[in-house]
């Protein structure tokens, strides 16, 4: 059997996206626990911090001292009184101070989540788009002799290779594509979208003779 094709980059990404399919929960669950280990980690050593430096602050002389009556007695005059609009001034900068706070408190885990988000979930796409656009391969067309006994695949950027069934593991389906899995770790990719309902069975038939599905 003998058919032609071209990759997309879209599926590129959709042909390793099968290829980790079986483990990728277990992978991103490990990740989890790992920086949830991490921000807790961060936040008893914030704890530490923040008990460390208002501890000196509660016993500061000014807080122990008694109160001299004479001046309790003038600090209750009206002379002493705050002007009018000192307060608002005061809650403005009690609130700029608690959004100081907040931000100096959350600002570190919410980069981290965001760092992890960005390595979990949009790092790995990146490196794809950018290694499918720098391979010459990936661009010209295939074409791929299939029999029972070995496979041929040629490309149009010069590229030839043919083998037994023997060096692959197994081969998994997806939409429109199917990846066949080397023993080594790396796949090849048929691309389906130009091949009729008979051809695909004809396909799907010589590999279940020739390899394992996963």
């Amino acid at each position: 059997m003998e058919f032609s094709f071209r990759i997309s980059q879209a599926q590129f990404l959709a042909a390793w996206k099968l290829n980790s399919k079986r483990g990728a929960t277990f992978r991103v669950v490990k990740r989890i626990l790992f920086w949830v280990f991490i921000l807790i980690c961060l936040c008893l050593l914030w704890g530490v911090v923040e008990r460390s430096s208002q501890h000196p602050r509660s016993e500061s002389p000014e807080q122990t001292a008694p109160i001299d009556a004479t001046q309790a007695t003038e600090s209750s005059t009206p002379s002493d009184e705050a002007p009018p609009g000192q307060s608002g001034t005061d809650s403005q900068v009690a609130r700029a101070n608690r959004g100081h706070d907040l931000l100096v408190n959350v600002g570190p885990f919410a980069f981290l989540i965001c760092f992890w988000l960005f390595l979990a979930f949009g790092f790995l796409p990146i490196v794809l788009r950018r290694n499918y656009r720098k391979s010459p391969a990936m661009q010209g067309e295939f074409t791929v002799d299939i029999t029972p006994q070995s496979i041929s695949i040629r490309n149009t950027a010069g590229t030839s290779y043919q083998s037994g069934w023997n060096v692959y593991e197994y081969w998994r389906e997806g939409k429109d594509l199917i990846i066949l899995k080397y023993i080594s770790g790396g796949f090849s990719i048929l691309n389906l979208a130009g091949l009729s309902g008979s051809q695909r069975d004809e396909l799907r038939g010589i590999l279940a003779t020739a390899l394992r599905r996963r």
